[in-house]
Parts: structure tokens; C-alpha cells; sequence
């Protein structure tokens, strides 16, 4: 579960807006875990995929997201040099609810443990393009599960 300073979260929004009717996707950064004051917008790779694979990706950016491994990387590297946190990865949903979907759990954690331990997942829902709700969610140890977590911002900006 993270806290958001209010610009991160507007700029994540921004970028699900600008996406729809596709998925955005990007990352959160902080200076530590928990706490987000930076968003990295990523382009997904998805319909690239899908294009060359239909039937191993046979969704395409309007009902999935895909970041690019070494943009990933790339983005991971530079925050450690500069000693802060990936702390979330966003995603958007363009006419659907912000809700962790069997797919979304099963890419976070698909042998039954999370592949970013401590990692947020923020979710954006548009929908006509236009904002609906956000939420984030979380890994639970006890449940072996993601949970729906409460969004807070650092700031009471409107």
C-alpha cells in the first residue's frame, strides 16, 4: 500500500485519459517504499505482440497492457543509481472497473508468489474517457492474494 503525492496520481490519470480507448501502463517512484512522488508513463507493447502472435496474445491494448522488458529494466536501474523506490506499477482499465483481474494477478504472480515483492498496482478506470475511479492493490502474505487498498495523496489539492 502506497501514499501518493497528488501530482503523481493527476499524472497517472493524465495518462490513462490520454491512452484510452488502450491501456496505459507506467510506474510509480519514491523515495521509499510506500510513498510516490514520480510516474513514468510506458508504452505498451501489446498490440505488437498481439500483431505477431494473435493466438499466444490474442488480446489487444484495449483489454491488456504489456511493458517492454528492458524499459522496465531500464527504468529499475536508474532508480536504484538513484536511490529510490519503484513502488507501484499503474495500469489502466478503458471501460471497465479498477479492479484486479485473473489476469492481471496471474502476471503480478504467476507461480503464486509476487514477482516485484512489496510493489503496489495502481488501477485507473475510464470510461468514454473519462475518469470513473482508481484503485490500488496490494500483496497479502496471509491470503496469498492481491487486496483492494484505500488511495491516499499527500496533499488535499482538489
Amino acid at each position: 500500500m502506497i501514499t501518493i503525492d497528488f501530482h503523481t496520481l493527476s499524472a497517472c490519470i493524465a495518462e490513462a485519459i490520454r491512452s484510452y480507448p488502450s491501456e496505459g501502463c507506467g510506474f510509480l517512484l519514491g523515495p521509499q517504499m510506500g510513498v510516490a512522488d514520480q510516474f513514468i508513463a510506458v508504452t505498451t507493447r501489446q498490440d505488437e505482440l498481439h500483431a505477431e502472435d494473435p493466438v499466444r496474445f490474442p488480446r489487444t491494448s484495449a483489454t491488456a497492457y504489456s511493458i517492454d522488458p528492458k524499459s522496465q529494466q531500464t527504468i529499475f536501474t536508474a532508480a536504484k543509481a538513484e536511490r529510490r523506490a519503484v513502488t507501484a506499477i499503474f495500469h489502466s482499465h478503458p471501460d471497465h472497473d479498477a479492479y484486479f483481474s485473473a489476469e492481471d494477478k496471474t502476471n503480478a504472480a504467476p507461480w503464486g508468489e509476487p514477482l516485484l515483492p512489496g510493489l503496489a498496482y495502481l488501477v485507473v478506470s475510464v470510461y468514454n474517457g473519462k475518469l470513473k475511479e482508481v484503485k490500488q492493490f496490494f500483496w497479502n502474505p496471509d491470503t496469498s492474494d492481491f487486496d483492494e487498498a484505500l488511495v491516499t495523496t499527500t496533499t488535499d489539492n482538489p
